[in-house]
């Protein structure tokens, strides 16, 4: 039965990730912090994950043509936080609103978007509550069995996954029906053919993000998802279709060709001159470099409107959408990375995790940044309880050169704290990377 299903759809909180020992701030309201808290940067986060293996088991269902949604009674800001600290792929992800409120919303949305019959979803959730839902909607349900007191439940996804597996990785098993999963796979290794070829220079990126070539005939269609403040549909920013995150994070050769498509789509960091030009300082000393400017639409204002909960007051507030922080990952590693030197990365002191600033952006953004590029991370400053900026160490040993990494340039004062900082530890040759900045004056 299952060979005919074409979408998997999983419920969040205590499916794939296990938050019951969250203790639930305001009136059982889920707040980024309460997942943000129990997952540092520096952590494996096996604590938010049940099964580790889901990782690379959504992964390849994607790669087999299989529609991964992730849907959630949980909020916006947590349930885009949650997701993003477990690394998971997915289609879509649909939180609580006010469009879709009900599982059975949800799943109907999901099957008309995809275009199957209700017959051909299956739905995994951990209570009596989403089996029912399943049986009202028409598809199939099965509980998560990586759970110990659900393990003995019907193991539709286990069938499923035997016949991905095999389709990826050409294992020994019994097999049915494999033409689907099959052709589905072969185009997808087409598209990863194209990726892998060296990118001709004349080929481009139109305004849907369809790579084309000098004819403008396109060659590879949406590559990249922009991302929206209004969407009640949370979409990843690389189409899983082309290219899971399990893939890049997996296959280091693969990961650099999408930082070149990257660099291509134009979210390459571009050298900048300071802030204010007329105000000499610091930042007139350092090559400065930002992918955006802060008002630019989607790329600027709005995506820290989401990633940081932002306003002119607060700074970053307490509902953070960190989901979107692997975009601005992604490409700030681009533009490190086409440098090709010898460095280390530093974050720009973030203040100390609270209920009410829970993201910690520069520095989990400095740490993504590591992972992806794998360039050398070191936590040189940080920010004591009264706001001031305190170095690690009085010396620097190192002859490497520093790339401090910031979330957003206005008028540069944090970055000057950093650099008066950093030069009296003796380090001589500074780069700083932003994603977008206030005054955007591009040197060419």
């Amino acid at each position: 039965m299952s060979n005919k299903v074409k979408v998997v759809v999983f419920d969040l909180d205590g499916t794939l990730a296990d938050t019951a020992n969250i203790e639930l701030l305001q009136h059982g309201y889920r707040h980024p912090y309460d997942v943000l808290r129990l997952a540092p940067p520096i952590d494996n986060q096996k604590r938010l994950l049940f099964d580790n293996s889901m990782i690379w088991k959504i992964s390849y269902l994607i790669q087999c043509g299989i529609h991964v949604y992730v849907i959630t009674r949980s909020p916006k800001p947590y349930a885009s936080t949650l997701t993003y600290l477990l690394g998971v792929d997915f289609c879509g992800l649909i939180p609580a609103n006010n469009l879709y409120q009900s599982v059975e919303d949800k799943l109907k949305y999901i099957s008309a978007k995809v275009e199957i019959d209700r017959s051909e979803l299956l739905y995994i959730g951990d209570s009596s509550e989403d089996e029912l839902a399943a049986r009202n909607f028409g598809c199939l349900f099965q509980y998560p069995v990586w759970l110990p007191e659900k393990a003995t439940s019907h193991d539709y996804l286990s069938e499923l996954m035997e016949n991905c597996s095999y389709v990826v990785n050409g294992d020994h098993v019994n097999h049915r029906d494999l033409d689907r999963e099959k052709s589905k796979y072969q185009e997808r290794l087409h598209r990863l053919a194209i990726i892998r070829e060296k990118v001709d220079e004349d080929w481009t990126f139109n305004e849907r993000f369809g790579l084309q070539d000098a004819d403008r005939r396109v060659i590879l269609n949406g590559v990249f998802v922009t991302p929206s403040h209004s969407d009640e549909i949370m979409k990843t920013f690389v189409n899983p279709h082309v290219i899971t995150r399990f893939e890049y994070e997996t296959d280091q050769p693969l990961r650099f060709r999408l930082f070149e498509l990257l660099n291509l789509a134009s979210f390459d960091s571009k050298q900048i001159a300071p802030p204010d030009k007329y105000n000499k300082g610091l930042l007139d000393e350092i090559e400065i470099f930002a992918n955006f400017q802060f008002s630019a639409d989607k790329f600027g204002t709005s995506l820290w409107n989401l990633i940081k909960d932002w306003n002119m007051t607060r700074g970053s507030g307490p509902k953070t959408h960190m989901h979107y922080l692997e975009l601005v990952a992604l490409g700030m590693s681009a533009g490190i990375y086409a440098r090709g030197e010898r460095a280390f990365v530093v974050p720009v002191p973030s203040s100390p995790i609270s209920p009410e600033h829970p993201g910690q952006v520069s520095f989990r953004l400095a740490h993504r940044i590591s992972e992806l590029t794998d360039i050398p991370i070191l936590n040189l400053m940080h920010k004591n309880e009264e706001g001031v900026f305190e170095p690690h160490m009085t010396k620097y040993p190192f002859s490497k050169s520093i790339y401090l990494v910031d979330d957003q340039l206005t008028k540069g004062i944090n970055a000057k704290k950093c650099i008066e900082l950093l030069r009296a530890m003796g380090v001589t040759d500074i780069k700083l990377f932003t994603w977008t900045s206030s005054k955007f004056f591009e040197i060419q």
